[in-house]
Parts: structure tokens; C-alpha cells; sequence
């Protein structure tokens, strides 16, 4: 999974491009998406994320909207493929 940092309307982590059998697109994440935050904590830049899957486990309920809608997605990520997340 590939995300870029936005700030309008959200602050958050826009998903730009979703790996076809990873982490993401088996917990049902999408291109378009906008991760919001984690246990509590915002997601402003792509280290946050990492940051958060790191400390919290290798599974993560990530807060996320789609199409406006706020949804939680339970995402288990392989922690030897973090270096995508960030880009």
C-alpha cells in the first residue's frame, strides 16, 4: 500500500495504490480511502502509520473514510513490508 499525506477536507493518509494480494487489499482497503488514524492517534504523514503498526502490533483498526462514510478496517500487516507503507 502506497499513501500520501492530505489536508483538505481530512487531515489523513490518502491511499494512492493498494498491492493485489497484500495486507490492505485483504482487509478491504481501497485507492481512494483516507486513513484517518489508529488507537486513538491521527495519521498526518505516512511515519505515523508506520509508527503505529510498529509499537501496536502486527494487526491495526485502522480509522478510515471512504466516500465520506467513516469506516474501521482490521488490516494484519506483514512488519517486513513496513518499508512500502512509507514509500
Amino acid at each position: 500500500m502506497t499513501v500520501e499525506p492530505v489536508s483538505t477536507p481530512h487531515f489523513g493518509l490518502l491511499i494512492v495504490d493498494v498491492e493485489a494480494g497484500g495486507a490492505a487489499q485483504r482487509a478491504g482497503l481501497q485507492v481512494g480511502d483516507i486513513l484517518t488514524g489508529a488507537d486513538n492517534r491521527p495519521f498526518e504523514a505516512p511515519f505515523d502509520l508506520a509508527f503505529s503498526l510498529e509499537t501496536g502490533g502486527s494487526v491495526a483498526q485502522l480509522d478510515v473514510l471512504r466516500g465520506g462514510r467513516a469506516i474501521v478496517c482490521e488490516v494484519d500487516f506483514d512488519h517486513s513490508a513496513m518499508e512500502s507503507v512509507v514509500g
